[in-house]
């Protein structure tokens, strides 16, 4: 495919998008599972998925890793190519690569699922990308994504219509991020780190919560406690869940 066809594709991709949603418009099918590395994101989001897949089949739920670049050939190749890169490194990878990764994530998967009809749950969200600028302080970088965001420009006009934000202790995170073993490079690397982080996503929730989306918004604060013991974690873990989609409000 030539640049010229790909470049006219797009826009003819990003027309179709605008016409069908004028306006930031939030689906009560799109639900974001948002909360500090090592609340139980990714756990959780698993558990609504299957659990939603009971009710409505497995066909009709899709799960998305939003900024973990998995589940699209876009989103596999971009994180491909930024670790091939010299010049991909540090703050500056995880700004571009995570940008870029929301934005395919919903081009490829999202949109196409709830054009279809289908449920999305999809572990980090936008939500991310406002956390990270906050931290590093960065107020260009935080306005800029903050407009990008607003303007749907990075979600394609979509608006999560149900969001869960899971709340835990620092020293709880703390100690899940620290039996993980290997953790991710961009993990706290300290409990007075996960402080921090846990402020700037309070902080990014909120500017979220502030965003005006033609549609409602329905929210969960979930709080979430670490269980020491395995087998009881599974089932503390699976109850939440379970308390989780009886709170969304799916049309």
């Amino acid at each position: 495919m030539t640049e010229n066809r790909r470049i006219s594709d797009f826009i003819a991709y990003k027309r179709s998008v605008e016409a069908k949603y004028p306006v930031l418009t939030s689906s009560p099918k799109i639900i974001t599972v948002d909360g500090v590395d090592g609340s139980g994101k990714t756990t959780l989001s698993s558990k609504i998925c299957s659990l939603l897949s009971d009710t409505f089949g497995k066909d009709r739920v899709l799960l998305v890793s939003a900024t973990n670049l998995r589940g699209s050939s876009n989103q596999v190749r971009l994180n491909s190519i930024s670790k091939s890169r010299d010049d991909f490194h540090g703050d500056y990878r995880l700004d571009l690569v995570y940008t870029v990764g929301v934005n395919r994530a919903y081009g490829d998967l999202i949109y196409p699922a709830i054009e279809a009809g289908k449920i999305v749950v999809v572990d980090r969200s936008e939500v991310d990308l406002l956390r990270y600028a906050i931290e590093r302080k960065d107020e260009i970088s935080l306005s800029k994504r903050a407009a990008f965001i607003a303007e749907g420009t990075l979600t394609h006009r979509l608006w999560a219509g149900n969001r869960v934000f899971l709340k835990m202790t620092a020293d709880d995170i703390w100690a899940n991020l620290s039996e993980r073993g290997v953790n991710s490079s961009y993990d706290p690397r300290s409990l007075e780190e996960v402080r921090r982080r846990i402020e700037a996503q309070d902080e990014a929730e909120a500017a979220i919560l502030r965003m005006s989306a033609f549609g409602k918004v329905n929210v969960i604060a979930m709080p979430n406690t670490r269980v020491e013991d395995l087998i009881e974690r599974e089932k503390y873990l699976s109850d939440i869940a379970k308390q989780i989609v009886e709170n969304l409000v799916i049309d």
